[in-house]
């Protein structure tokens, strides 16, 4: 049976094994086009590859990532995320009676954080490793623990330190551009 297995998946284990991300977006696309069929499949394959629970109904942003290929990522499959987020390995993203969670834009969800309910994680948040988080995230905040607290705000003047979190990391000149959007043109927002 298992040899079985490996002759069925010869071509995929010799060559690179699509991300999460990838086979979501295959996935959502089949499922807005109406395919449900394989849309499910897609998301078993999602399963079977990263054992991820990565469902085609969640939205998730464009130029957002499954940090390590999506290994272990749940998400509620009502869950909306925003644009550039990095969602680590081992992240949920689950209901509650109050509702789904909403993540903004340019999110970074650390290894194992679990964010739960109907809550708001604003522009540019950043959730800490195992961080429990189960009340809104204000923007620009960083917050860690259980449950998880803030423990600094980001601001133009600390963003170094911050930087290597975000898509323009070791670019200054994208650094800037980041900087300007959010704080020069006050653009950061909890998520609607």
């Amino acid at each position: 049976m298992i040899e079985q297995w490996l002759g069925n998946l010869d071509k995929l284990l010799t060559h690179d094994v699509p991300g999460g991300f990838s086979i979501y977006q295959h996935a959502r696309a089949a499922y807005v086009a109406g395919d449900i069929e394989k849309a499910e499949k897609l998301k078993r394959l999602n399963y079977l590859l990263h054992n991820s629970e990565v469902p085609y109904t969640a939205q998730i942003g464009k130029n957002s990532i499954l940090a390590y290929g999506g290994i272990g990522i749940i998400l509620h499959a009502q869950t909306r995320i925003g644009e550039r987020c990095n969602i680590g390995s081992g992240v949920t993203i689950g209901g509650s009676a109050s509702g789904v969670p909403i993540i903004g834009h340019d999110v970074y969800l650390s290894t194992g954080c679990k964010i739960l309910g109907g809550l708001k994680i604003g522009d540019g948040a950043i959730i800490g490793a195992n961080a429990v988080v189960l009340n809104d995230v204000k923007p620009f905040t960083v917050v860690a623990g259980l449950p998880a607290k803030p423990i600094s705000d980001i601001t133009p003047e600390n963003f170094d330190k911050y930087a290597g979190f975000y898509w323009c990391k070791n670019q200054p000149e994208k650094v800037a551009l980041f900087i300007d959007w959010y704080f020069t043109q006050k653009r950061a927002e909890m998520p609607r």
